[in-house]
């Protein structure tokens, strides 16, 4: 480590908890807040704690808030959380945290962000789309966690949690909402007591709204059902079983060509009148059984899940007509054991199995309309078994250590046909993985945590669609230190983290059309990361609420790493001779999706009018710095700094059964770059405005 990166890693502080969990419902029940923030529960941990007690950088976005603003999408979603970046996808939402995400094509490799809808873990992207809809709240866990959640969980861990089943309750919630572009959307949920110890929850959704591209595109389309059936014949024993399905429609996702972005048509582009848009739909089955046995708790968590559909368009270049995204199942299951809550000892063992196939019968689609004629098919998939453990036990007088392990057993398959002037390839890969963690943390006080912790993280390798060779892993080591801290009697909620990340075979996808056609090339490069995130909550009165947070971050590819010999201008660096005339070197060159500065803030205020309704006007801000939205460090990959924010205003009535907001997104109208794909932008969304009645039963 660099002599001035270490001081910085030891000096650095941060806060690591978030701001959007002060939803209020009377002017009464304002007054507790304080209390109420103190007993936030999460679970990502594998085990139900207070936030404040929980030795990571966790954030944490309250599901009411999100309905009230309609945000409906992931980059909506996760817009104000510290140290993400949602990243603009060929088919869907990719994350990325603190400058660490997914440049692999879907099915060709796997993103560092292990994301997870009710702690089922998924590796599409098309869930971003539509999936949050009766949603109790989303937690973000910053930092490898390689130890509880395995591979893929090098830059840390999203879970979205939607609402369970409540015992003995008859309730529920609907809620409409329209806006600029045609947006229309409903959603509507019903929690229904079906005896004393079994109770069902149903839920759905539907939306639609223009595209936001001159030919249709970036539109959203579709609709979504859940239903969770809970039996609790006891507090030591539960079963709740879960179905999801999600089906996307319209034109799907697009892009700009570089030409137009360059001339400011941020949302013009050339492809009108090709393909027929996308259907697409996504089945989930799932369960989670909880059961209080001998000296700790038993959790069995079985899954399986399906995608497929058809989605025509160009996109990045070429275009598809058939199946794409690719046909995929998931099987998942996860057994763990663990200490009860409240224990002194903290302690968790488990096995975690995963498998999927991912398959693609499509022909090539051509600019006129037309078609090859030729099928290109591709067949992939993985299988990965794991073992881990982790225990936290006290070693004198409000310190603890906690040390953790997990092996990991993966394998890789790949074959098919690829576009000319390969027509054929098969590629196999198997790696085994050890991962650790291990921490120390402190209680200065009640209201007071300090921690230190290293640990490790994999991303596993994969097999390249277009010759069949084989992909390298990637490996991380982490260090981090942090406070989470409560002033001012419960009113300031500070907590800080910084982190020190070293990066062996980051990998990196190089996307380039040449004469003979599209080409996907894939490297691996030694790089570091290293920042520090900082947030605040605030409540200097019963009627103010204040949100702050500041995450600075720096990146260095610290290898060679030459990049699309074909597709630069300009003479190659020295270090790329026998590569090509226009290879460029990247070393020294940043990581992707890695501003130097993101500033985020809120401000909310609370009046109360005559007969106890609410007015709550809220304004959320952000100031990102420039970044690179892909690994091809090009003028046009490069988005400069910018500022934008949204704005909600909500009234309540005294019952806080009835609200209604209206909303501003993008308030300043900022065109940001979310992805690049050679020669095509993916942009975010334009400023929006709309209204959203909820009302609860």
């Amino acid at each position: 480590m660099k002599k001035q990166q270490y001081r910085f890693f030891l000096s650095a502080v941060a806060i690591s908890v978030l701001s959007a969990t002060c939803a209020t419902a009377t002017a009464q029940e304002s007054a507790e807040q304080k209390e109420d923030l103190e007993i936030i529960m999460v679970t990502s941990s594998k085990t139900n704690k207070p936030l404040q007690k929980v030795p990571a950088a966790i954030s944490v976005v309250d599901g009411e808030r999100l309905a009230q603003a309609a945000r409906v999408s992931a980059d909506d979603v996760l817009a104000n959380v510290a140290g993400v970046e949602v990243q603009g996808a060929a088919r869907g939402k990719v994350f990325a945290i603190r400058g660490l995400g997914s440049d692999l094509p879907p099915g060709v490799g796997e993103s560092s962000v292990s994301t997870n809808y009710d702690e089922v873990y998924s590796i599409r992207a098309e869930a971003g789309q539509l999936g949050f809809y009766d949603l109790e709240r989303v937690e973000v866990m910053r930092g490898p966690q390689g130890t509880l959640y395995g591979r893929n969980a090098t830059a840390g861990v999203i879970n979205f949690i939607s609402h369970s089943p409540v015992l003995g309750e008859f309730g529920g919630h609907v809620g409409v909402s329209a806006g600029d572009y045609n947006f229309r959307r409903g959603e509507g949920a019903v929690n229904i007591p079906v005896s004393e110890d079994f109770a069902v929850r149903v839920a759905g959704t539907i939306v639609k709204r223009d595209g936001f591209l001159s030919n249709g595109h970036n539109d959203l389309e579709g609709d979504g059902q859940r239903i969770k059936a809970l039996y609790q014949p006891s507090d030591d024993f539960s079963l709740l079983l879960g179905y999801d399905r999600i089906h996307l429609d319209g034109m799907g996702a697009g892009a700009t060509e570089s030409a137009y972005w360059e001339s400011g048509d941020y949302y013009t582009t050339d492809d009108s009148g090709i393909g027929d848009g996308q259907d697409y739909t996504s089945d989930k089955y799932y369960a989670k059984l909880q059961w209080n046995v001998g000296p700790g708790q038993l959790t069995i968590l079985p899954s399986y899940q399906t995608g497929d559909g058809t989605n025509e368009a160009i996109f990045a270049g070429r275009g598809t007509a058939g199946y794409d995204p690719k046909n995929v199942e998931q099987n998942a299951l996860e057994v763990r054991y663990g200490s009860l809550p409240g224990e002194d000892i903290e302690w968790i063992v488990g096995f975690f199995h995963y498998d999927y196939e991912q398959s693609l019968v499509a022909e090539e689609l051509y600019a006129d309309g037309t078609t090859s004629g030729v099928e290109d098919s591709s067949f992939t998939s993985g299988d990965s078994d794991a073992l881990f453990g982790q225990v936290t036990f006290p070693v004198a007088e409000d310190w603890r250590i906690t040390a953790g392990a997990r092996y990991t057993w993966d394998e890789r398959e790949s074959e098919g046909t690829a576009p000319a002037p390969i027509y054929g390839y098969a590629g196999t890969r198997d790696d085994n993985f050890f991962d650790w963690k291990l921490g120390l943390e402190h209680d200065l006080s009640d209201n007071a945590l300090v921690y230190v912790q290293a640990a490790t993280g994999f991303r596993p390798g994969g097999v390249n669609p277009f010759d069949g060779n084989t992909i390298i892993p990637e490996e991380l080591l982490s260090y981090e230190a942090g406070i989470k801290s409560r002033l001012w009697d419960g009113a300031l909620q500070l907590n800080a983290s910084s982190f020190y990340y070293d990066y062996s075979d980051f990998q990196i996808v190089d996307f380039f059309i040449t004469a003979t056609g599209p080409n996907l090339s894939f490297y691996n490069a030694d790089a570091v990361n290293w920042g520090a995130e900082l947030e605040m909550l605030a409540i200097p009165s019963d009627a103010h609420r204040i949100n702050f947070s500041l995450a600075y971050l720096n990146s260095e590819i610290e290898s060679d790493l030459c990049l699309n010999p074909s597709g630069y201008t300009g003479a190659a660096d020295a270090e790329c001779d026998g590569l090509g005339a226009n290879a460029i070197n990247f070393k020294g060159e940043r990581l992707p999706h890695s501003p130097d500065l993101t500033i985020k803030a809120g401000y909310e205020y609370i009046y109360e009018g005559n007969g106890g309704w609410l007015l709550i006007p809220r304004i959320e801000m952000r100031y990102v710095t420039e970044q690179y939205v892909a690994p091809s460090n090009q003028d046009i990959a490069l988005q400069g700094d910018y500022f934008t924010g949204d704005i909600t205003v909500t009234w309540h009535d005294a019952q806080d059964k009835l609200s209604v907001s209206g909303y501003v997104k993008n308030f300043t109208d900022e065109a940001v770059k979310t992805g690049f794909f050679t020669g095509y932008v993916v942009g975010g969304a334009p400023r929006t405005t709309g209204v959203s009645l909820n009302y609860r039963f």
